[in-house]
């Protein structure tokens, strides 16, 4: 089971509160908004919906500036209309791994970023066989230079966020300290 963080125009309670907040500070009614619920605008660590998903994929021992670094991803990814759902966690060289797919929402745009052919709803080719998650991924002698440049573009996306590979595997990433 996948699990992703929220979309556009999908907000949180936290993204919620912030924008009543905003419209009651143009108003004059902060006081009277933000009474009784000052701790679920100021504790937006309970409703981090990274937090959240690692926790349902079993990943909740990551660093506490993980799911920040996700949120971070998911904004680039959302410009180049692609949209970072998490696999799931594995050990991998003992360390504990976290696994994505960056998804296609946005051909037009994701064309413009990345290559090959791309559909909306579809899993970027980071060249998996068919059958997926049940066979080694290909290495890149055997698959299309244009996965071998979705790969290269991938790793600098995580990488530029803090993710690194884990034992020079391409799909498996773990926090930098």
């Amino acid at each position: 089971m996948q699990a992703r963080a929220p979309g556009r125009g999908q907000l949180g309670m936290v993204d919620k509160a912030k924008a009543w907040g905003a419209g009651a500070v143009a108003w004059g009614l902060l006081p009277f908004v933000l009474g009784g619920c000052a701790a679920t605008v100021d504790s937006g660590r309970e409703h981090d919906p990274w937090r959240q998903a690692l926790a349902g994929a079993g990943c909740a021992a990551q660093a506490p500036a993980v799911p920040q670094r996700l949120q971070a991803v998911q904004h680039d990814l959302g410009q180049a209309g692609l949209e970072l759902r998490l696999v799931g966690c594995e050990s991998v060289a003992g360390k504990q791994a976290l696994r994505f797919d960056p998804w296609v929402v946005d051909g037009r745009r994701a064309a413009q970023v990345v290559r090959g052919p791309m559909a909306n709803g579809q899993v970027l080719d980071l060249g998996w066989p068919q059958g997926r998650r049940q066979a080694a991924a290909l290495p890149d002698e055997q698959v299309s230079p244009d996965v071998i440049f979705n790969r290269q573009w991938w790793r600098a996306v995580l990488a530029r966020h803090g993710l690194e590979p884990v034992a020079g595997d391409w799909h498996s990433y773990a926090a930098r300290p």
